[in-house]
């Protein structure tokens, strides 16, 4: 009986050792043709094979706990209206934020970036407590056509405690333009202060291992995404489908 456990045991930890093996493999092969891709673009200039008129528009969406991401919110705000390199006039930068209590004079100072940027939205979340009643109220305003403008063709994903890659959309819309099949582009998440203490440096190789080996490993393996919670890019109808279905089963 024991040398039947022992050799179970051994079995599937083979197999969960070869399946690391093969996605690991596989994920170095895609990171590389990234890269080149990557390289690509750089040596033509930055100019990317769609024009900036064909560009899929996309809602941004920030989600915040305001009580502990107060101090950093607006600037997260003007980062991503700053730095983000993408047509302005195709992008909207969504703030959809919830607290328990009014908190001045933060919630004024995001309210009024609106009327001095176009392409900015502040979404107060009532009755929520979680990041999932942000986002499914988001989407139930897009859904229902009570955003101006409109609910975007991609909807992104981020944490207020995120940087997006200044490039990062423009990545994800011409893999969904070279892939009109994708529903769905997780992006890879680095840990930017990686020298700020030895367990940062310890996250910092465990995202590395994460989301620049095995997520790209088991799309090439099982050709299926895995949305990680931030930095994600949906086609907008496929997350209103994901959002009903959950509320269908809730």
């Amino acid at each position: 009986m024991l040398r039947i456990f022992w050799f179970v045991y051994l079995f599937f930890n083979y197999g969960v050792s070869a399946a690391g093996t093969a996605e690991a493999l596989l994920g170095l092969e895609k990171t590389s043709k990234d890269r080149r891709k990557r390289e690509a673009i750089a040596n033509n200039g930055w100019n990317f094979p769609t024009p900036d008129k064909d560009l899929p528009t996309i809602d941004l969406v920030i989600v915040a706990y305001l009580p502990n991401e107060q101090e950093i919110i607006k600037e997260q705000t003007m980062y991503a209206l700053e730095q983000i390199r993408y047509p302005a006039n195709k992008i909207t930068i969504n703030i959809v934020y919830n607290t328990p209590k009014r908190i001045e004079p933060i919630e004024s100072e995001l309210r009024n970036l609106t009327t001095t940027h176009s392409n900015v939205r502040v979404i107060k979340v009532p009755h929520s407590k979680s990041k999932a009643d942000n986002i499914n109220y988001f989407m139930q305003l897009g859904a229902t056509n009570q955003l101006v403008p409109r609910a975007a063709d991609l909807t992104a994903i981020y944490d207020c405690d995120h940087f997006p890659h200044p490039l990062a959309p423009r990545w994800a819309a011409e893999r969904f333009m070279a892939e009109p099949t994708a529903h769905i582009v997780q992006g890879r998440c680095v840990v930017y202060n990686v020298n700020a203490s030895r367990l940062a440096q310890i996250i910092c190789i465990e995202f590395e291992r994460i989301y620049a080996i095995f997520h790209p490993g088991r799309e090439q393996m099982f050709d299926f995404a895995l949305f990680c919670g931030s930095n994600g890019y949906w086609r907008t109808p496929t997350l209103n489908r994901v959002r009903i279905i959950k509320n269908k089963r809730n």
